[in-house]
């Protein structure tokens, strides 16, 4: 065999492929523009399309917040479907104290109870390694 008949599976034909490549997609090359001859700023072109996302946010919102029925009504979303802020602070200040206090507690149990069960396994290890 000659070395032009037998190929590997490593062998590439990337003359071939890269020719007609090239033929097929056509990149643009870069050209300098001075600040002199340049119609907008780079800035200015970015600012104009996260206007354009935002406005179109914006419109997608409104259409899906508030759809029109067959009768001309919006139907504006409910109270369960808002996940905005909870302002409901400072109505029950005491009922809230106590909440927090057994929240608190527990944290504190849990804290405590992850201490002692560590402890236990660091002796077992201990006797396990004196035997």
């Amino acid at each position: 065999m000659s070395s032009d008949e037998a190929s590997s599976p490593y062998d590439s034909d990337s003359s071939e492929s890269s020719s007609s490549e090239e033929e097929q997609q056509q990149i643009a090359k870069p050209v300098f523009i001075s600040k002199k001859n340049r119609t907008e700023s780079p800035h200015q072109a970015s600012t104009e399309d996260e206007d354009k996302r935002k406005r179109e946010v914006l419109l997608s919102k409104l259409s899906t917040d508030q759809t029109i029925t067959s009768e001309g009504e919006t139907n504006k979303p409910s109270n369960e479907d808002f996940d905005g802020i909870d302002d409901t602070d400072d109505l029950n200040p005491e009922e809230e104290y106590n909440a927090w206090k057994q929240r608190e507690v527990m944290r504190f149990n849990r804290d405590q109870q992850l201490i002692i069960e560590k402890e236990i396994l660091k002796e077992e290890a201990l006797q396990r390694a004196k035997k």
